[in-house]
């Protein structure tokens, strides 16, 4: 095989394809980058046995053929280089050679027998959105995604179509985040739905531009693939059935109140320098004086008031502060809402108008 293409072009195509190396390969193949030719350039795949990451770009073909490379270390070789690159290798002697302006680098080559073919999907439910609202769905709602592969279903993210819009809904038992984007979907049945793993997603959604460009989702009953212009990402579903999350919404409150997100985010910053220790624990007094939030711990103690619209009965709660600054940091309007029930029931997060986001926050219980 042998090509030439611009160092920069290449750089960013690597940079793209690298995203689905993991830090820790469990085999060989896995640390490579797979580069093959086609008729207008170059494909370059990576592939962590999880998510395979493959993306295209334009190359002047000299030679036809594929190989593997270390795809670390080709990367820096590459990201280095400077006007033009040529690579050219010799599979029958696992060898690479990269040129750019006087500079001559030799690679071994890993043996690309083991590297896996991935097939796109050619039937199955299509989602199309703004890269941008893609974007902002995974990463409002990613932040309450379980870490604990005890409970598998919970690291995944879960994708719900339907005809007027599609939500995203991460939940680990503690939090749970709901992000909803509005338009219209061209799908068979009134709802779809797939648990896409949620790291692989929140990296995939990393990818995307703040352009008005669109990216597809494309879902069977296994497997998931999402496209964008010149990038293909390959994901297995996580089988199984997601909680009924709707029955965890609450259906009513006792308590309302509306509070400017700066001035709620600002107060929890400076309790969550004292609660430091035990539970990370931070105290919300609500009443019709404001909204009271204090925290304790050996390092001394912070009571912080702030104005509110209060609707409802006085309330005392407790939450994790590191819990709670991820709720209002992953709020985007200026004002929200935050409604209560109990002391023990989850606290709503929603916005003053509208519903397209819920958070929704377990409180700690305390010994009075």
């Amino acid at each position: 095989m042998q090509f030439k293409v611009n160092a920069s072009i290449l750089t960013q195509a690597v940079q793209t394809a690298i995203r689905a190396l993991s830090a820790r390969a469990a085999q060989h193949w896995m640390e490579g980058i797979f580069i093959q030719t086609t008729n207008k350039g170059i494909e370059l795949t990576c592939t962590d046995g999880i998510m395979t990451i493959r993306t295209k770009t334009d190359a002047t073909i000299l030679k036809e053929g594929c190989a593997l490379l270390p795809a670390r270390i080709f990367y820096d070789i590459v990201r280095h280089s400077v006007g033009d690159v040529e690579v050219y290798t010799d599979m029958t002697k696992l060898s690479a050679t990269i040129r750019s302006l006087g500079s001559n680098t030799d690679l071994v080559c890993l043996a690309a027998d083991e590297f896996p073919e991935v097939e796109d999907l050619r039937d199955g439910t299509t989602v199309v959105l703004s890269q941008k609202s893609f974007a902002q769905a995974v990463g409002r709602a990613s932040f309450a995604l379980a870490t604990d592969e005890a409970r598998r279903i919970l690291t995944g993210c879960y994708m719900e179509v339907m005809p007027e819009e599609v939500r995203f809904i991460c939940l680990d038992g503690y939090r749970f985040a709901m992000k909803k984007i509005p338009g219209k979907q061209n799908i068979k049945d009134d709802k779809q739905s797939a648990i896409l793993p949620g790291s692989a997603l929140l990296e995939v959604s990393r990818m995307a531009q703040d352009t008005g460009d669109k990216v597809e989702i494309v879902f069977n009953e296994k497997n998931a693939q999402v496209n964008f212009e010149n990038t293909v990402v390959y994901l297995p579903l996580i089988p199984g059935e997601y909680i009924n999350y709707r029955q965890i919404l609450p259906q009513a409150s006792s308590t309302n109140i509306k509070v400017k997100r700066s001035d709620l985010l600002s107060a929890i910053e400076r309790a969550a320098v004292i609660a430091t220790s035990g539970g990370r624990l931070t105290r919300l007094d609500v009443n019709e004086d404001g909204l009271t939030i204090s925290a304790t711990s050996e390092k001394g103690k912070s009571v912080e008031n702030i104005e509110i619209l209060f609707d409802g009965q006085p309330l005392t709660i407790s939450f994790n502060v590191s819990y709670l600054q991820d709720a209002v940091r992953n709020i985007d309007t200026e004002e929200l809402t935050m409604s209560f029930q109990t002391n023990v029931s989850p606290c709503l997060f929603t916005p003053v108008k509208g519903d397209d986001f819920i958070f929704l926050l377990l409180p700690v219980r305390t010994v009075s």
